[in-house]
């Protein structure tokens, strides 16, 4: 990308705006700054400005760029808690490589998706989990919406939570539960001695 000195002298106008609700001694300081930008800084800048803009919101989410909950991840994708649940442990299942369509999404993520389904149903007394792909931004990804009382699909009301709630649910999610089973003794038949005969003496 080479700019020419028109659109660099735009850029650096553009930065100039943005720094001059500074203090006066920093916006002094950051005004020189902008005015001994190299051609090649300005166009760095400009840049990684493109990549941040162009990462769709699961980028974000797998690189950790935006906080969420994970429950479990395999080698080709990851799960997280939707911080606007459709149900209580409605979470999504994000390819690691962006998938442009459902057909793409790996079978590794959907052996994730069963996984965290039968946790779901264990742990939080689902009575089923509903599996749903959807694509937004350009991204296809799973939905997993755990059924409880009513049907649910992905235009069903959502509702608003927060990390430490989900945090709490995360425990709920991932806890172990073992069942202790009390293996029966068959009891063991008592064996008979054998009676001894007394032969009738005749006297």
């Amino acid at each position: 990308m080479v700019l020419t000195l028109e659109q660099i002298r735009s850029l650096k106008d553009q930065l100039r705006a943005q720094v001059s609700n500074l203090v006066p001694e920093k916006k002094e300081e950051a005004y020189k700054q902008i005015d001994e930008m190299s051609p090649e800084a300005i166009e760095s800048l400009l840049r990684e400005s493109q990549e941040k803009e162009e990462k769709s919101i699961f980028r974000r989410l797998i690189e950790n760029e935006i906080p969420n909950v994970r429950l479990d991840e395999n080698t080709e994708a990851i799960s997280i808690l939707d911080i606007n649940p459709i149900s209580k442990g409605h979470n999504i299942i994000i390819p690691k490589k962006p998938a442009k369509s459902p057909e793409e999404i790996p079978k590794e993520a959907f052996s994730l998706a069963e996984s965290i389904s039968k946790k779901i149903i264990r742990n939080l007394k689902a009575k089923s989990v509903k599996t749903l792909t959807e694509t937004k931004m350009g991204e296809s990804y799973i939905n997993l919406i755990p059924i409880y009382d009513t049907e649910l699909n992905l235009n069903s009301q959502r509702k608003q939570s927060n990390i430490e709630e989900l945090e709490s649910l995360k425990k709920d999610l991932l806890v172990e539960i073992i069942e202790k089973k009390v293996e029966k003794i068959p009891k063991q038949k008592k064996k008979r001695g054998r009676k001894t005969k007394f032969h009738r003496r005749i006297p």
